[in-house]
């Protein structure tokens, strides 16, 4: 896994932060959807695949819905990708507003990416082109 870490990153105590977040993954609480524990490089099966640095989902219809809880900890751009999506268009809402922001991977599949540090829960939800 290459990472590009922020260009101000040069405390040890701001270097912790990620490093408690990649070694104790969020909780996410789907809500519509599920959680992908079978997704090559998700060592421990628990949805964050720790390959990519990425928490897995899938649809099951044309939502999927969750809480991204931090569970006290601050959790850096954390980056969801979202199963099932290729070739679909789809449309994201953090918070109750659309994301426009929207990436894809090599195989098509939605990722993604909030450009922030979370603090607290924040719901995300998907819905799926059919």
């Amino acid at each position: 896994m290459l990472r590009f870490w922020p260009p101000d990153l040069d405390a040890p105590a701001d270097a912790e932060a990620f490093v408690a977040d990649y070694q104790h993954p969020a909780t996410v609480r789907v809500q519509q959807g599920r959680l992908r524990t079978d997704a090559l490089g998700d060592l421990d099966h628990d949805g964050f695949n720790e390959s990519q640095g990425v928490y897995e989902l899938a649809a099951e219809g044309s939502i999927v819905r969750f809480v991204f809880d931090p569970a006290g900890l601050l959790r850096p751009r954390p980056m969801f990708r979202i199963a099932g999506t290729a070739g679909r268009r789809c449309w994201v809402y953090v918070r109750g507003r659309i994301l426009d922001v929207q990436s894809r991977d090599r195989f098509g599949d939605l990722l993604i990416v909030l450009d922030e540090v979370v603090t607290g829960p924040l719901t995300v939800e998907v819905t799926i082109a059919r």
